[in-house]
């Protein structure tokens, strides 16, 4: 009779960040699409040229996401009833900025970003260029932490390890 233990390892790797991403959300709300639309391609116009400003091309600010939708309020009518009333079309545009990691260009970009009239919501984060030598690594160390434990358990349990 085979005995077999199973066992589960655990990885844990740790890299500084070499990557910087900026997310960046542009809304432009009116009441006729074609009006939404002209304020929408002009923030992102005045994002381009900001980020221009800071050394970048116009082909490094990436799309991600972009969404037209109608927009309705719930108003109050005479009668004291709620019904939704149409308040216009809603213009998101996300999009990302990704740059070496350098506290000094990120000082750059938020100043554009900061001084820009588009006035961008964003949020910072940190990454890795090389995602799969980070994984590789994850791996590597899981598969360590897992024999480490394989090895502990047989030993208690008087037994020798098998392949």
């Amino acid at each position: 009779m085979d005995r077999t233990i199973v066992v589960k390892g655990l990885g844990k790797v740790s890299v500084n960040p070499d990557l910087t991403v900026i997310g960046m959300t542009l809304a432009a709300t009116d009441k006729k699409y074609d009006r939404a639309m002209e304020t929408a391609s002009a923030q992102i116009e005045d994002l381009r040229a900001a980020l221009l400003v800071a050394g970048f091309e116009k082909s490094d600010l990436k799309t991600t996401d972009f969404n037209v939708r109608s927009r309705y309020e719930s108003v109050k009518d005479q009668n004291g009833n709620y019904q939704n009333v149409f308040a216009g079309f809603e213009v998101d545009h996300s999009l990302k900025l990704e740059f070496d990691f350098d506290m000094n260009k990120l000082n750059e970009v938020l100043t554009a970003i900061a001084n820009c009239k588009a006035n961008p919501r964003f949020s910072i984060g940190f990454s890795v260029k090389d995602q799969s030598a980070v994984k590789e690594a994850l791996l590597v160390s899981a598969v360590e932490n897992a024999t480490q434990r394989a090895k502990i358990l047989a030993k208690a349990a008087g037994v020798r390890l098998g392949a």
